[in-house]
């Protein structure tokens, strides 16, 4: 089809053959020309390429090396971190215990005062020989609020049984007095 739009006679063909011979001729030359550069240049980069493939693979290697370690370091670092936790969460529990038990003992410390100073306010001396009411009232209540925060230990603890039950008597006897100065 090519040869019948350009060439419309048998003439034409024969007499253009030899430009089309040399030209095509020419062009496969160039080719041949052009393909034995590019397989040359091919061979030359090839040892290049492979040791570029060879890096790329050792990096790779090397980067999957490196991921590996730092999901070793992030399991160490959870487990650290858990270890912490429950170590914070042992002191948390310490701490509020040993607020209760300091808080516990400041009670016990102010019970004590209180039942002590009831029983001077209480004690009949030359100097005081009517005992001391209006005090006694106001330590009277503060000693039972401060019985009410150990009601639990009554039972098992002997010592705060007693310091109750010395309250008791010094309140029987205030109480006494009181009843016996209206008569």
């Amino acid at each position: 089809s090519f040869l019948n739009q350009h060439y419309h006679t048998e003439h034409q063909l024969t007499s253009a053959l030899p430009t089309l011979r040399t030209a095509i001729s020419s062009r496969l030359t160039h080719l041949d020309d052009s393909l034995s550069t590019t397989l040359r240049h091919q061979a030359q980069l090839a040892p290049m390429i492979a040791t570029d493939v060879i890096h790329a693979r050792n990096a790779v290697i090397q980067l999957a090396n490196r991921i590996q370690d730092v999901r070793e370091q992030a399991q160490k670092s959870e487990v650290a971190v858990l270890e912490i936790t429950k170590d914070m969460k042992r002191l948390d529990y310490a701490k509020r215990h040993l607020q209760r038990t300091i808080t516990a003992l400041k009670r016990l410390h102010m019970l004590l005062h209180a039942a002590e100073q009831l029983r001077m306010a209480a004690l009949i001396t030359p100097q005081q020989p009517v005992p001391n009411y209006r005090v006694a009232s106001h330590l009277i209540d503060a000693t039972r609020l401060l019985l009410g925060h150990f009601e639990g230990y009554m039972g098992s603890v002997p010592k705060m049984r007693q310091v109750r039950d010395a309250v008791g008597v010094l309140r029987g006897q205030l109480r006494e007095g009181i009843v016996s100065l209206f008569r």
